[in-house]
């Protein structure tokens, strides 16, 4: 492989990033257009937009980019306490910091406690990387 070529199967990174038609050929293997399964919802791999009206945690965002070497992190709470929210606002201001910063993303609901289906979207959001 030539330097900065991407391998032949890889999609480019406007592909990628975009929520591509399917096309014929795709449609028969069931899969969208970069290679994923049709029947994931890819809104599920793309984080939300901060919500106009978002109450700022500053105590909350700063103790997560002290805790910058973690390999993963769990957010749990009861519904409507901010999980998301709070999640991509630290990582909106991981992002302002580096441009080489590219977080994954999976937007998990109570019908993905399926051990299958958490790793169809793990490994789809991943791939995104």
């Amino acid at each position: 492989m030539v330097p900065g070529q991407l391998p032949v199967n890889q999609p480019d990174r406007q592909q990628m990033f975009s929520t591509a038609a399917v096309t014929a050929e795709n449609r028969e293997r069931g899969e969208l257009a970069f290679g994923e399964p049709a029947d994931l919802l890819q809104t599920k791999l793309y984080m939300p937009p901060l919500p106009p009206d978002a109450v700022a945690r500053p105590h909350l965002i700063e103790y997560l980019k002290s805790q910058e070497k973690a390999k993963l992190f769990l957010v749990s709470a009861p519904a409507g306490f901010g999980k998301t929210t709070l999640v991509s606002e630290w990582l909106c201001s991981r992002r302002a910091g580096s441009e080489h910063y590219r977080p994954a993303w999976v937007s998990l609901e109570k019908a993905d406690n399926d051990l299958e289906r958490f790793w169809k979207y793990t490994i789809a959001a991943l791939r995104l990387l």
